[in-house]
């Protein structure tokens, strides 16, 4: 399994000062900190992201705050829990319409009710025009979920939902993952030729495939799992 963590090592003499590393130690637990070893004199503590942090809705299914904290634009929205509900309505509708036998041939219309018509809105405006570092950073396997949904819903490659060959070719490109500000800074910087003059010389098929991004390497199965996406 891997995580992301942060670790912070810090120099306590519990034998000096008691009361001090015990105080501490109560403020890095209620941080959702967990001690891990002692390297001589330095406490090592990690804090796995997402769990806690800001808006522990991330990977706590059952945990909805009241008033989303911070200036990101999760929170701007509602927070991880009022993304999830969204994401949910949005699989949902995709299945049903996916086995209804009564699909229009031009396409499938999503009309998301309220509230979540304007929490889809609020994703679809944050990844295709805002940088999407923080998003990611903040939760990285809900920031994977809200890109295939986006993407099963609206392809960049296909106005239509569902369209199983825009997203095929989204997945063998690994663009499915990139926000569109990301992917577009990503092909900028492409050094077609150079891809190109390589793949001849191995005598190997030429394809253009993309970094799968920060959250693919951030996130584990079990993780997908636990946290409920």
């Amino acid at each position: 399994t891997k995580h992301t963590i942060e670790v912070i090592s810090l120099e306590v003499h519990d034998w000096l000062e008691p009361l001090r590393a015990k105080r501490i130690a109560r403020l890095l637990k209620r941080n959702g900190y967990h001690f891990v070893d002692r390297l001589v004199y330095d406490d090592i503590w990690v804090r796995r992201r997402g769990l806690l942090g800001p808006d522990p809705s991330c990977l706590q299914p059952g945990l909805a705050m009241a008033r989303a904290p911070g200036n990101s634009p999760v929170f701007r929205i509602g927070g991880w829990s009022t993304v999830r509900q969204g994401m949910t309505w949005l699989q949902r509708k995709l299945e049903d319409r996916f086995n209804s036998n009564n699909v229009p041939k031009n396409g499938i219309v999503l009309s998301p009710p309220a509230p979540h018509n304007g929490t889809i809105q609020a994703l679809l405006d944050i990844w295709e025009g805002d940088d999407t570092s923080g998003f990611e950073a903040e939760c990285p396997v809900g920031a994977m979920t809200v890109a295939l949904g986006l993407q099963l819903m609206h392809s960049r490659k296909s106005a239509l939902p569902l369209d199983g060959v825009a997203i095929t070719s989204e997945f063998r490109h690994q663009s499915i993952f990139q926000s569109t500000d990301t992917l577009a800074k990503i092909v900028t910087g492409y050094d077609y030729q150079s891809a190109v003059t390589e793949a001849e010389t191995e005598q190997s098929q030429f394809e253009v495939r993309m970094p799968v991004g920060r959250s693919w390497h951030e996130v584990s199965f079990l993780e997908v799992l636990e946290s409920g996406w």
